[in-house]
């Protein structure tokens, strides 16, 4: 899930391993060639209630053509109070299914309650026997494939689930699944694993995947690809050891993972990527790149694993397979456009038309939409008015098909901390 201090800026962060999920947002940009798509969806966190208000694009100022209009969804709550959503996902052939819980007047609690919807602004609530909700979860040919806390489960049309084979052990974390035509892969904090039918899953072997801490995975047309770090200090090294960016191309059938090396991605980086996505023959990942000297002086202080949440924004790009090229976002004073942080995971992020969106925010503005066709340079949604001002909240879900985006999440209005309100919203995104 993605929490968001929407009245903070973005800063120093406290000295622990780098998790893909806060969201902040600083100042301007770089730019850079086009790019892609398909990302992880961020595991949501409870509580709330509805409302929210928008209102209709105005004309775009500055020669900013991106802009969205929000409206609230029509959710069907029918004996329901305090509903919330958590997760949406695509369901093959059409439609979408949501996940959620909600609250009752007399103070219960009702979880694992889902909602289909025919065009995202229509909800009808709907009985599924299953998983405990969509949060992390992905669809493609191959069906939908959604993972809870006690493992994964398939379904061929949203209604209709069987739960998976795969046992979970303890407690891991960073759970992602991306489903293909001929198979889904899912990683985890304790590795991972593919499956050529939602139902049989078997455990990834492949180079240096048991060692690593993987973030994020995402289908292409030729397979799979799957990003994260891994620590390679060795005992007689310390405290000199580094993280380094770890990129596996994997195979149709998600069993042979192949680790590139090549390009920029050779030798001890110092980078953590937590996204990835691929359009035509571009594959873009990103996260952040931590200075060797910072880095040093983090672990000389704390002891720790210090992460690369001291470093900057980074972007690996391959074309059509080529070498990893490693690019960076680099302030500009003064300047207008706008550009996300992922020090800390960064931000919430999907695919649209040649590029990507992103939920974020611009300095102590509004939470808005942003638009990249790189993956550093973001141009935000315009006018800056229409979600309202924040003082903390949480954006559960963010989903994009087509025009068409969904956010939702629980929010504390400005002026009045000791209020919860959720929220289910929909806009159809222009450029």
């Amino acid at each position: 899930m993605l929490s968001l201090s929407l009245s903070a800026c973005a800063g120093a962060v406290p000295a622990t391993s780098p998790q893909p999920t806060g969201i902040s947002a600083e100042s301007p940009t770089t730019a850079g060639p086009s790019l892609p798509g398909s990302q992880p969806k961020p595991e949501p966190d409870p509580p709330a209630s509805p409302s929210i208000v928008s209102a209709a694009p105005d004309p775009t100022p500055g020669g900013h053509g991106l802009s969205v209009r929000w409206q609230p969804a029509e959710l069907d709550e029918a004996g329901l109070d305090r509903v919330s959503i958590s997760g949406i996902v695509g369901v093959p052939g059409g439609g979408y299914l949501a996940s959620g819980h909600a609250e009752t007047s007399a103070g219960g609690y009702l979880g694992e309650l889902f909602w289909r919807s025919d065009d995202g602004r229509v909800w009808e609530r709907s009985d599924v026997s299953g998983p405990s909700g969509v949060g992390t979860a992905d669809s493609g040919p191959l069906g939908i494939v959604a993972v809870d806390g006690g493992g994964p489960w398939w379904s061929p049309d949203g209604v209709g689930w069987t739960k998976g084979d795969l046992e979970v052990r303890g407690d891991p974390r960073l759970w992602e699944v991306a489903v293909g035509d001929q198979a889904a892969v899912i990683i985890s904090s304790e590795g991972a694993w593919a499956s050529t039918d939602g139902l049989r899953w078997e455990p990834v072997t492949g180079e240096r995947v048991e060692a690593s801490r993987l973030y994020g995975v995402t289908a292409t047309e030729e397979g799979f690809i799957a990003v994260g770090d891994e620590w390679t200090a060795s005992p007689e090294e310390w405290p000199k050891g580094d993280y380094e960016a770890r990129v596996w191309w994997i195979s149709p059938d998600g069993a042979t993972w192949r680790l590139d090396r090549g390009g920029d991605l050779r030798g001890r980086t110092f980078d953590s990527l937590y996204y990835v996505w691929t359009v035509g023959d571009t594959a873009l990942a990103i996260g952040t790149h931590g200075e060797a000297d910072a880095f040093h002086e983090c672990i000389r202080l704390y002891g720790g694993d210090c992460g690369t949440q001291w470093g900057v924004e980074t972007a690996y790009r391959s074309v059509d397979g080529a070498p990893w090229q490693r690019e960076y976002a680099v302030e500009e004073v003064g300047g207008e456009q706008p550009r996300l942080s992922f020090a800390r995971g960064g931000a919430d992020i999907e695919t649209w038309r040649d590029g990507l969106l992103a939920l974020g925010l611009d300095g102590e503005s509004p939470l808005a939409l942003h638009a990249s066709t790189d993956g550093l340079t973001w141009e935000r949604s315009w006018p800056h008015d229409q979600l309202p001002e924040m003082g903390y909240g949480f954006i559960s879900t963010f989903f994009v098909d087509g025009d068409l985006a969904i956010i939702s999440g629980t929010v504390e209005p400005v002026d009045d901390d000791s209020v919860q309100e959720s929220f289910l919203q929909v806009g159809t995104v222009s450029p």
